[in-house]
């Protein structure tokens, strides 16, 4: 399954701006809500460190959610970039992302998951509990 471009190619290119939470700019937290948003999840304006983003998300930040053994077409990918660093795209299919971060030129994009400089820094892959059954 993959999600259709209608949910997120608007998203493709936005500048990343830290803190951004849209529409004309995002960070990697505010473009994963964002998504969720658009996928029919209720989702507040949270803005924190992707730390305690990581705590409140598995703890069910997005209402109770799920850790998956592999990605799934809307759920969130929560990667390590840095040794005390995190990062978070959705996953578009289960091979694709849509992220952006700080330095990315071009703004928010879509990356192959599979890409060496990513597989490696997944910590996990969450959906709401509803959505995982």
């Amino acid at each position: 399954m993959k999600l259709p471009a209608r949910l997120y190619g608007d998203l493709i290119g936005k500048p990343f701006e830290d803190g951004g939470r849209g529409p004309g700019t995002f960070d990697c937290l505010g473009l994963a809500i964002e998504m969720q948003r658009r996928q029919g999840r209720a989702v507040g304006n949270y803005a924190s460190t992707i730390e305690e983003f990581h705590r409140e998300y598995s703890a069910g930040l997005f209402g109770p959610c799920a850790q998956l053994c592999r990605p799934a077409a809307g759920c969130v990918v929560l990667l390590r970039t840095g040794i005390h660093e995190r990062h978070v795209g959705t996953m578009l299919d289960a091979y694709t992302m849509l992220h952006t971060m700080s330095g990315m030129a071009g703004g928010a994009a879509i990356e192959r998951l599979l890409a060496p400089e990513w597989t490696r820094r997944v910590l996990g892959y969450y959906l709401p509990v509803e959505d995982a059954l």
